[in-house]
């Protein structure tokens, strides 16, 4: 169902209207053609709370987002920004009647400045698994993937999905993040950023990030790191006080640099050697150090580890 027309050069806000009632609530979605012309299409996703799922289109040039939720005091929100050379959307969600979520979205229309206040909030009070986002981006695009999570979890299947930087923000949601194949393009930037949250990574080198950077503030993280790497790639991880786990394949080039205190617990394969101090290479990277994966370790209080295997 089209639910806008783009004009360029103009915002447009939208409060998605109720397609249909269900006995578990309403759902409600929207699906907008996509066009290369465009330039870069960047995704804004602000979830305070709730169940997040991100895959591929079976749409050719259409993107579609969709929402469940348990009752109509729950506004989704997309707004739309035509800006020179890329098209910004932006995906969130408010609930009324709490006072703990505010946020406040302005843009430039023809000369004047337009405000839009989303107020409200969906507290840890509420069932995230009674609030449902599923964004479906096109394939053939690139894109650009900032998301704002609150209370619950988010899964990423970013296989096909030709992304440019991945930017994530959880409090205390779950994030898990899948790659199938490799990436269309090189991934520059590559964040996940959390509070309490539990982190896992599977087939990372398959982003083809240029630079990445994980940090966990009380979460456990786990990072799986298979044999298609084809690039360089720097890596810097900040455990927090909680446990991060990477297990690589024996075959991928690493070179490990470890910021350990008096306070932290590190675990690194017996195979690695050390070339000064703090810093450890394995086999695959004096034999490759031009695709190397270089990984900065920062423990804090936590505990880091190291798994090789075949």
């Amino acid at each position: 169902m089209r639910m806008f027309r783009l004009a360029f050069g103009v915002t447009l806000s939208i409060l998605f209207p109720s397609l249909c009632l269900m006995a578990q609530g309403v759902s409600v979605a929207d699906s907008f053609t996509t066009d290369r012309a465009l330039g870069l299409y960047q995704y804004r996703v602000h979830m305070p709370l709730g169940q997040t799922f991100v895959n591929c289109t079976t749409v050719p040039k259409t993107s579609t987002v969709r929402f469940h939720l348990p009752n109509k005091e729950a506004e989704p929100l997309l707004l739309r920004d035509t800006l020179p050379g890329r098209l910004r959307t932006t995906v969130s969600l408010a609930s009324p009647n709490t006072s703990g979520y505010s946020r406040k979205t302005t843009a430039t229309m023809r000369g004047a400045v337009v405000q839009y206040d989303a107020s409200g909030s969906m507290t840890v009070d509420d069932d995230p698994a009674r609030y449902l986002m599923e964004l479906r981006p096109d394939t053939d695009i690139p894109l650009d993937l900032e998301m704002n999570l609150g209370y619950g979890s988010a899964w990423l299947d970013l296989t096909n999905l030709d992304l440019r930087t991945i930017n994530i923000s959880s409090g205390a949601a779950d994030v898990y993040i899948s790659y199938k194949n490799v990436g269309k393009s090189p991934v520059r930037e590559f964040i996940i950023n959390g509070g309490m949250a539990k982190v896992v990574v599977r087939n990372l080198e398959m982003a083809r990030a240029e630079n990445v950077y994980i940090e966990n503030g009380m979460g456990d993280t786990k990072l799986i790191v298979g044999d298609k790497v084809i690039q360089r790639t720097n890596m810097r991880v900040i455990v927090g006080t909680g446990t991060c786990t990477m297990l690589a394949d024996q075959d991928v080039p690493i070179r490990l640099i470890m910021n350990s205190n008096v306070f932290s617990s590190v675990e690194i394969p017996a195979d690695f050697v050390k070339t000064r101090d703090g810093t450890f290479v394995n086999l695959a990277f004096k034999k490759s150090p031009e695709r190397a994966m270089t990984v900065t370790v920062d423990p804090g209080l936590g505990k880091f580890v190291l798994v090789s295997y075949e």
